[in-house]
């Protein structure tokens, strides 16, 4: 990997991103990450481990042998977890509303109406985000909230007071979901929207923002990249490294594969012609870079629609979004913030964490581009 100005990262996680769908009956179910890891012979059991624990991850194998390999590689030490099982088993279960799980009392979720405040320079009207749904328990809404297993520092612990959320990695980075919605994606009429989702209690909560896509033309990807400019600007912490949680193939990929290739091209496409929402990728570029090395930005693939909280949180906003008034395009986004004259080509590279089994294939790319010159169609999903 090499060193550069722009800091981007894309980590993609296929396996056990919140309970998938039901699988078949036959099998065993390991659970490498959740309320209690071990092996499982149901479905109903692995969807108690799972369901509302932040980075759950999870398998079916044809064989105990398998499972019991893929637990040991992903670091469960199933006599320890079962030993673990032996002491709960055996302990009082305290009662629902006195649990603290060493920490402070954590108040169950609640619904709630939360007005944010536009501190925006655009015309986006100021937005009532009428509901934050109630989500789960206390026990899962404290573990959403502290997901890191290794201590955070004084500073970052009283951030996580408030209802923000850390990464696992040190450094531990502040976590932030985006997504984008589109009603007819591309379409005469469509209504695209962009939705970003810090948290749902205290200031993480008020944090959160919906938001109309200025301007023409209304597809699903400009409300995708819109969510992550949003999200970067408007970070209550600018300070912090930041992790980007989103479903977004085309905007990860924008930013970590084909962005180097444009930036020598000019912004120009296989074929010549100019690239596909590019005033908000120079202006996405741009805002990343100014955040400098000691704040970067990474990017994290979540799977769409997979019941993980903050995933389905940020697509209701950027839903919310799209039923706002329209907003005049913006006209002012920021153009690539270079010198006059580049000293090396570090200003072009990007430095990518990523899964090649995630990554698009050279025909699925070939693809996207002819789709994308013919006018953004047929990438985004309309939803």
């Amino acid at each position: 990997m090499s060193s550069c100005s722009i800091e981007l990262q894309c980590t993609a996680i296929l396996e056990g991103t919140g309970p998938p769908r039901e699988p078949r009956k036959a099998g065993v179910y390991a659970v490498a990450i959740g309320f209690k890891p071990g092996l499982y012979e149901t479905w109903d059991e692995v969807n108690a481990q799972v369901r509302g624990y932040p980075g759950a991850k999870h398998k079916k194998f044809g064989t105990r042998q398998e499972a019991t390999g893929w637990l040991a590689e992903s670091g469960v030490d199933l006599d320890a977890s079962s030993k673990a099982a032996q002491r709960r088993s055996c302990s009082p279960e305290p009662r629902p509303r006195e649990r603290n799980h060493g920490q402070e009392r954590v108040p169950t979720a609640t619904a709630r109406k939360v007005t944010v405040p536009n501190t925006n320079t655009s015309t986006q009207p100021s937005l009532p985000v009428s509901q934050v749904r109630d989500l789960e328990t206390d026990r899962a809404a404290f573990l959403f909230n502290n997901v890191s297993p290794s201590p955070l520092s004084p500073i970052l612990a009283d951030i996580a007071k408030k209802g923000f959320s850390f990464s696992k990695s040190s450094p531990h980075h502040l976590i932030v979901y985006t997504d984008g919605s589109a009603r007819g994606n591309g379409q005469v009429g469509s209504k695209a929207g962009a939705g970003v989702w810090w948290g749902s209690q205290g200031e993480a909560s008020k944090s959160n923002w919906a938001e109309r896509v200025p301007g023409h033309p209304q597809t699903n990807n400009r409300g995708e990249l819109l969510a992550v400019i949003r999200a970067i600007e408007r970070c209550p912490y600018p300070d912090l490294p930041l992790e980007v949680r989103c479903d977004s193939r085309y905007s990860i990929s924008c930013m970590t594969v084909w962005l180097p290739k444009w930036v020598e091209k000019g912004f120009k496409g296989s074929r010549g012609e100019p690239v596909m929402n590019v005033d908000l990728i120079k202006h996405l570029m741009t805002i990343i870079r100014r955040r400098g090395p000691n704040a970067p930005v990474r990017f994290k693939h979540v799977s769409a629609h997979s019941g993980i909280i903050g995933n389905e949180e940020a697509d209701r906003l950027a839903k919310t979004g799209g039923a706002l008034p329209d907003v005049k395009d913006r006209g002012e986004w920021l153009d690539l913030d270079l010198p006059e004259e580049p000293q090396d080509n570090k200003l072009i590279s990007v430095d990518t964490e990523i899964d090649e089994r995630w990554l698009m294939s050279a025909e699925e790319i070939d693809l996207l581009e002819r789709d994308l010159a013919e006018g953004d169609r047929g990438v985004g999903r309309d939803s």
